[in-house]
């Protein structure tokens, strides 16, 4: 009998344990998490809990999600009529993730979820939070010259740590100097930072597609196409008129990462616009910019230091066929630009001068094992530099390939036609300019494989089978247009196709099979 009793005494004693241990991990978070439905054709009144039995509305909703959990939102139409719009208010209405569980809000089927402004708000806003995710949502806003927002589709401000994945974006308000996606500043509200845009397809805007206001973000894998949007006689104008004005703007900020997007059919690709904060050490690696006006712009705002942007780099940066200049760096200061390529631009390669906004007065830019080809007038140009040099790069088929020429900082250049054959984001085994860079470096980008958090990786950027860059769900009559959309912009690249195939061993983590060939010969070096 006191066997017996000892045995209770002791399975009572687990079992107080057990409890104890159940309320302490239900109170630290760890079981908290759950899953919740939202639906149009739902009810606030039931429990959410299933697809069967989805809520309906965004006000309810959200305030309800906690640390872990996860909205998943049915296919449909979301609009003011139907669910309202996700306004998320940290502090107020709504609660912030941790690092270990953020707060998920997302597509059950990848952008079949639709949020549908009107043009009078701001369709997903965030403000003051921190550890939330929104996934696979398609979000857009329309025209309309009512109202105090700008209807902008996606904006997000005084946060941090918000991760946006395989979104479809599109369609500002014209009226109003609105964009398609804000991550930054709110009215006197401090940026947004630590905070990623990934793998998301941007279209049909005539203002700006993605703005950062902030330090520490990264946007990675993203395409961008503002299709040629026109402007509205009464509406709000863009610069320049009739297309996009920018693809991807820092306005400003530091230490933001811009890896691997592809930009398409824009005024300016890539921007920094040094204004009202600092713009330091941002970084631009891999990315690509077709049909545009300028490839990338790094503009002062002023006429001190801090108006300037400072320090940014960029890597393995390409530039096709822009209407001006693939590069253009305007009071810009210690600019680095390496492995850069800027070919068919209709004026010139890469430029650096100043404008009447001068920051310090001493601009600064550098080039190292760069490609400028048939850019018309320019290749590589400075105007009004405190100092400025070129190393192992080539300039070929300009009216003038190096201005000024014959620089002591001018080293190893040469005025050759690299043999690029039909391909232009990589340099192919068959080119003189393969392995012709100091160490059998290449001169001239290759965007072939993906950058992570500023890091060159060995993972393949394209389809090994196909060449595809990496894209969302196709939403039928949207961005399935042949020409204007993602699916098939490798094909304007031509990434293993119209003759450029991918380069042996590609995907498999190997190096070509082919030997980088000798330094050409028949150089033209620039002393």
């Amino acid at each position: 009998m006191k066997i017996q009793r000892q045995d209770r005494l002791m399975r009572a004693l687990y079992g107080i344990i057990a409890t104890l241990f159940l309320i302490a991990t239900f109170h630290s978070g760890e079981v908290q998490a759950a899953n919740y439905y939202l639906a149009p054709y739902g009810v606030d009144t039931g429990p959410g809990t299933t697809s069967d039995s989805p809520w309906k509305t965004f006000n309810f909703a959200i305030p309800k999600l906690l640390p872990g959990d996860t909205l998943v939102l049915a296919d449909g139409t979301y609009n003011n009529l139907t669910s309202g719009y996700p306004d998320i208010r940290c502090g107020a209405s709504a609660t912030n993730g941790t690092a270990a569980q953020p707060i998920t809000v997302k597509a059950e089927n990848e952008r079949l979820a639709f949020l549908q402004g009107t043009g009078n708000e701001n369709v997903l806003f965030i403000t003051n939070c921190a550890y939330w995710r929104f996934e696979g949502l398609r979000v857009a806003s329309v025209d309309s010259n009512i109202g105090v927002s700008g209807g902008v589709p996606v904006y997000a401000t005084a946060s941090n740590h918000l991760t946006f994945r395989r979104l479809l974006v599109s369609h500002n308000n014209r009226y109003k100097n609105s964009s398609l996606f804000i991550l930054g500043a709110y009215g006197n509200m401090r940026g947004t930072d630590n905070s990623l845009i990934e793998e998301s397809e941007f279209y049909t805007f005539h203002r700006h597609s993605i703005i950062i206001i902030g330090d520490n973000n990264i946007v990675r894998r993203n395409y961008v196409n503002s299709r040629d949007r026109q402007d509205l006689p009464d509406g709000r104008y863009s610069d320049p008129i009739n297309t996009g004005d920018g693809g991807i703007t820092i306005y400003p900020g530091d230490n933001n990462i811009v890896e691997n997007n592809i930009i398409e059919s824009t005024g300016i690709a890539l921007d920094i616009e040094a204004d009202y904060g600092t713009a330091t050490n941002n970084h631009f690696l891999g990315n690509i910019s077709l049909n545009t006006n300028f490839g990338v712009v790094l503009h002062a705002r002023g006429n001190t230091i801090h108006k300037m942007p400072q320090g940014t780099f960029l890597e393995n940066h390409v530039s096709l066929n822009a209407r001006y200049y693939g590069g253009y760096f305007r009071s810009s200061k210690n600019t680095q630009c390496l492995h850069c390529m800027a070919l068919d631009g209709k004026l010139g390669g890469f430029v650096a001068d100043t404008t009447a906004l001068v920051g310090d007065g001493q601009p600064s830019a550098y080039y190292k094992n760069s490609l400028v080809v048939n850019n018309t007038t320019y290749g590589f140009r400075f105007v009004n530099q405190n100092d400025f040099g070129i190393d192992s790069s080539t300039a070929f088929g300009h009216t003038t390939n190096f201005q000024p020429a014959n620089q002591a900082q001018y080293a190893s250049l040469s005025s050759v036609d690299p043999g690029l054959g039909s391909c232009k984001v990589f340099i192919p085994d068959t080119s003189l300019l393969k392995g012709a860079g100091p160490n059998k470096t290449d001169i001239g980008a290759n965007v072939l494989y993906r950058y992570q958090d500023g890091e060159l990786t060995d993972i393949p950027l394209w389809s090994v089978a196909t060449g595809e860059f990496t894209c969302g769900a196709q939403v039928a009559g949207f961005n399935d247009i042949p020409g204007s959309s993602c699916f098939d912009v490798h094909e304007r690249l031509h990434v293993n196709t119209h003759g450029c195939s991918l380069p042996a061993g590609y995907g498999y983590g190997e190096a070509s099979d082919s030997q980088p060939p000798l330094p050409p010969t028949n150089v033209v070096v620039i002393n």
